[in-house]
């Protein structure tokens, strides 16, 4: 098995820190070999890291303690304890190809130079446990852990077993892949995950993520931030029981809740002496206000009587109406009784009257029954008749047909005797051969078809040359185009040499010719962009005082120098895709500049001066404030101090304990870097000389820029000429192919057209049997229409003779309608005449007897307005009766004990007087707010409410504080002991460096203020 051998230390440099580099490890020396280094300390009880031994590895290793410092005999062997990191085994685990580490079973300390991989063993001991990288304050992705060059790396640890739940010690093994980012896990050589092992890991109380337990260097500062009272928590999870820890939570609850319940009973004390305090001071108005309470509720119950007088009054008028209906009643029936054999002739001639016009309405239904039906078989002829000039109409269209069908047959028969004529005359003479030698000067054997195909291959030729041409012509004036462009341009660029711009614009195309691509870009189309995109620092800004213009540019970089800046976000990502994809412009910057208020100098002015500086080197700027908030970020413009002469020793030894990170005086720039990690003492300055402006001068114009500049406008437009006069070449050559097409098409056209005047005429000829055929097909066709035209006039003669005969059914059947409606007229008119006469003769008798029925409808009108009034009496008396039933059901204990008591005799004017009497009283009695009763009452109930609950709080508070007693009995004592086992070997071990510690524990009343306590006196 290899060991572990320190690596090479790597060189340091201005600006690196403390902490594990990507240093490669040389292979390691064999396990096995039978020499091993050894690091022996002077005293104390810590022993170094040991490279293996022969014995096997996985058996707890076991320490010698030295001798105590008085001379006694060493105490017993130390062994390592359950849970204890028995071996440490890394591959390919950052600085360390190959590397494993046996500590011991008491203090393990790793002492080496920076760089050497302490801290690297650290970070495996977490990682192998299970926990991230979160827990180291370094790398947030495990993979960055792997050796630079490798693809994986491997750590696996070895735990001291319990002999409980482990019978040989658990060996965790975990393989750090760096594509993916992911990681593999076995457990005593079986597969396992991050789970299992974590469980493991805590089933021993190890506990990587509390800070007093594993404080890796980079978090040092989180440990040093944590309160005393976190500490008590952190060291309670470290070296105590989870028992003792869920007391503690336990307290802290239970004190919580004390505390609440404390709160609530004080503050309901409070209430109940107020409430209390109140209910005495109004005991005198409230017994006022019941006697009063009482008069208003005897008034209340009268009234409520009022429904009972009510009844009692319509009850009595109804049984009197009762007695009068009665006597009416018998009044009249002796009167009819009387006068009823006199009024009985009158009745039977009515009772004659009244059958009479029952059967004159039976007529009445028989005739109006029978001019339905003659109304029906009238409709009936009529719709006859319809049909009769239907099959009228039919004929003559049919007829029509026929005529139009024997004209047509009498044409076609014209039209093919013509043809036959034709025929018999025989085709017209036609040479095609002969045709084509008159028209094209070929040979007699070739044919016309041939000639015209010669045509069109000349045709195609013209064409095609034609558009080789046009297309030479495009690209000459494409050509001519991009040259007169270019020509434009120079000119300009001449132009501006002569200005301080153009000038800039030049220097810009020589030291960034992408950045001057797209910034000429950019002028033509501003229009796409929020805001104005701004030009690069070169050509946008400028020095105010030509004195300071060396140190101003030896402040700002080149890439910044050229760099385009945009106002707003978006403005800058669209600029960088149109300048990276569009414009192919590589080497050209864009940023998105900040308000130039958020730059501020880390001085005032006064300062300033005293340390000896003219300015800060962004006054000396000027330009656009976004250009120049981007060069602040850039190059800390704001924040660098400038002055023309050297400063003394003293002021630089005040620079550097100022805020002021650089600064260019005389002829040199110094910067000041700092290491906070080594203390405010770790200052060192790196100092270079200014370098000589370029940009930002007012050189001499170059000539021979302008003289190369004309040289290529002057060659450009020579070529131009040239291509010019191509151009008219070009345009004759193709005015000349444009007329040759024009002869050969219209010798084309010539040809074709009289070739097709002869064709026709012997196609004419060859379709005539075909024409012939197709007119015999015609003549059959109008033969045969014309005798189905004679077929369905037949067949609609025969229906209209079936539709005449029904016709004349229907006129008989119609008139034997008519006779039965007069006869039923008839009978109708007899009925008349009857219902009359005995209509008559009621009238008669009833002028005869006017005065036995008047008098018998007065009596009869009297029974019924009695018999009315004792109908409203009752229900009016209902009504009563009802309301009295309903306010004994709603009535409450004291308006029923009220309903027993009263009179009911009494009528409704002396309950009203009764009511008033009281009333009066009511006046004379002082009144005041009703609703103080109403709050003394419900004070009385609160009162007592609150008393309940004031007794259940004393004794929750009893049962809580018994609680917090019982489990601090237990817990505070453990605690005690705890910390001062601690606090022991602090103290011990400060001694050894002389000093004193002592470590306790501040008790306060809440549990969770409870905090460890420590003190340190340096001698």
């Amino acid at each position: 098995m290899p060991s572990f051998v320190t690596p090479l230390r790597r060189p340091r440099d201005e600006s690196s820190e403390d902490q594990d580099g990507p240093i490669s490890t040389p292979p390691s020396d064999d396990s096995r070999s039978s020499k091993r280094a050894r690091h022996n300390l002077s005293k104390g009880t810590s022993s170094a890291l040991r490279q293996p031994q022969p014995a096997d590895s996985r058996r707890p290793q076991i320490a010698q303690r030295p001798s105590t410092a008085n001379g006694d005999a060493p105490e017993a062997p130390l062994v390592h304890r359950p849970g204890s990191i028995v071996r440490v085994k890394l591959e390919n685990f950052v600085t360390y190809a190959s590397g494993e580490f046996f500590p011991g079973p008491s203090l393990n300390m790793v002492i080496g130079p920076n760089g050497t991989g302490k801290s690297t063993l650290v970070c495996a001991i977490c990682l192998g446990l299970g926990w991230g990288p979160q827990h180291l304050g370094r790398a947030k992705e495990i993979s960055e852990f792997v050796k630079h060059g490798a693809h994986e790396a491997m750590i696996e640890i070895e735990l001291c077993r319990d002999g409980k739940k482990f019978k040989r010690n658990p060996v965790i093994r975990c393989i750090i892949k760096r594509e993916g980012n992911k990681s593999l896990w076995t457990l005593n050589g079986k597969p396992s995950n991050r789970k299992q092992v974590l469980e493991v890991a805590k089933s021993f109380s190890i506990q990587i993520d509390n800070l007093c337990q594993f404080l890796p260097q980079d978090r040092v500062v989180e440990f040093a931030a944590m309160s005393p009272i976190e500490l008590l928590k952190s060291t309670q999870r470290a070296v105590a029981s989870q028992e003792m820890i869920e007391w503690h939570e336990s307290l802290i609850s239970m004190r919580q809740a004390q505390r609440k319940v404390e709160n609530e009973n004080a503050a309901d004390r409070e209430t109940l002496a107020n409430l209390e305090n109140r209910q005495r001071m109004q005991e005198g108005d409230v017994q006022r206000l019941r006697e009063r309470e009482e008069v208003k509720e005897k008034i209340r119950l009268l009234e409520a009587m009022r429904p009972v007088a009510t009844y009692v009054a319509r009850h009595s008028q109804y049984k009197e109406a009762k007695t009068r209906r009665v006597d009416a009643g018998r009044d009249l029936r002796n009167l009819e009784a009387s006068v009823e054999p006199t009024l009985r002739a009158v009745n039977e001639k009515q009772a004659y009257h009244d059958a009479i016009r029952a059967a004159r309405e039976d007529r009445n239904k028989f005739v109006k029954d029978a001019e339905r039906s003659a109304e029906t078989k009238e409709k009936r002829i009529e719709d006859l008749q319809n049909q009769v000039a239907e099959f009228d109409r039919q004929m003559k269209r049919e007829k029509d047909a026929a005529k139009n069908a024997r004209a047509d047959l009498k044409r076609v028969e014209g039209v093919i005797l013509g043809l036959q004529r034709q025929v018999e005359k025989g085709p017209s003479d036609f040479d095609v051969s002969r045709c084509n030698e008159q028209l094209v000067h070929f040979p007699l054997p070739q044919a016309i078809d041939e000639a015209k195909r010669e045509n069109e291959r000349k045709l195609r030729g013209l064409t095609e040359e034609g558009g080789n041409i046009r297309i030479q012509m495009t690209n000459l004036d494409k050509s001519v185009r991009e040259t007169s462009l270019k020509i434009g341009q120079a000119t300009r660029e001449i132009e501006g040499l002569d200005s301080q711009a153009g000038q800039q614009e030049a220097k810009l195309r020589r030291i960034g010719p992408d950045t001057w691509k797209a910034w000429q870009w950019v002028k033509k189309n501003q229009h796409l962009f929020e805001k104005p995109i701004l030009g690069p620092p070169i050509v946008e800004c400028s020095v105010k005082d030509p004195g300071y213009v060396d140190l101003v540019e030896t402040l700002i970089q080149q890439g910044d120098m050229i760099t385009l800046t945009a106002q707003t976000k978006d403005d800058q990502k669209k600029l960088h895709n149109i300048v990276k994809n569009e414009l192919r412009c590589g080497r050209t910057n864009t940023r998105c500049a900040f308000p130039l208020s958020r730059f501020q100098p880390p001085v005032g002015d006064e300062q300033r001066k005293d340390l000896g500086f003219d300015g800060w080197a962004l006054d000396y700027l000027q330009g656009p404030e976004p250009v120049l908030a981007m060069l602040c970020e850039a190059a800390a413009l704001h924040r660098t101090g400038v002055a023309l002469q050297d400063i003394s020793a003293e002021k630089f030894q005040q620079l550097q304990d100022s805020p002021i990170p650089q600064w260019i005086t005389g002829r040199s720039m110094y910067r000041i870097n700092r290491r906070r990690e080594y203390g405010p003492g770790a200052v060192s300055t790196t100092v270079r000389d200014i370098r000589k402006a370029q940009v930002w001068t007012n050189q001499p114009v170059d000539m021979s820029l302008k003289q190369e500049l004309q040289q290529k406008i002057d060659t450009w437009q020579d070529s131009i000429k040239d291509m010019k006069n191509q151009v008219q070449e070009f345009k004759n050559t193709l005015e000349g192919l444009r007329k040759k097409r024009d002869d050969i098409e219209d010798e084309q056209k010539e040809l074709t057209k009289e070739k097709e005047a002869k064709q026709a005429a012997a196609k004419s000829f060859n379709a005539l049997p075909v024409r012939i055929a197709r007119q015999e097909e015609t003549r059959k066709e109008n033969q045969t229409t014309l005798d189905n035209v004679r077929a369905r006039l037949e067949d609609l003669q025969t229906k209209q003779d079936d539709t005449k005969l029904d016709k004349a059914r229907a006129a008989l059947d119609f008139a034997s309608s008519v006779e039965s409606l007069q006869q039923t007229y008839e009978a109708l008119q007899e009925a008349d005449i009857m219902l009359i006469e005995a209509r008559s003769d009621v009238e008669t008798l009833e002028r005869n007897n006017l005065e036995i029925k008047e008098q018998l409808e007065a009596k009869r009108a009297e029974v019924d307005g009695l018999n009315n009034t004792m109908q409203v009496a009752k229900t009016e008396a209902k009504k009563a009766y009802e309301a009295v039933q309903k306010l004994k059901a709603e009535a409450n204990e004291a308006l029923s004990e009220f309903f027993d008591s009263f009179d009911e005799s009494q009528t409704i004017d002396q309950l009203e007087g009764e009511i008033d009497a009281e009333r009066a009283r009511l006046d004379l009695m002082h009144g005041g707010d009703s609703n103080v009763i109403v709050q003394y009452e419900e004070r009385e109930k609160k009162i007592a409410k609150m008393k309940e609950k004031l007794e259940r709080i004393v004794g929750a508070l009893q049962e809580i504080g018994q609680k917090i007693t019982d489990v601090r009995q237990k817990w505070e004592p453990r605690l005690d002991e705890l910390v001062k086992r601690i606090s022991s070997s602090f103290s011990y071990n400060m001694a050894q460096i002389s000093c004193n510690g002592q470590v306790g524990v501040q008790k306060e009343e809440d549990f969770d203020q409870w905090a460890i306590i420590i003190h340190v006196r340096f001698r």
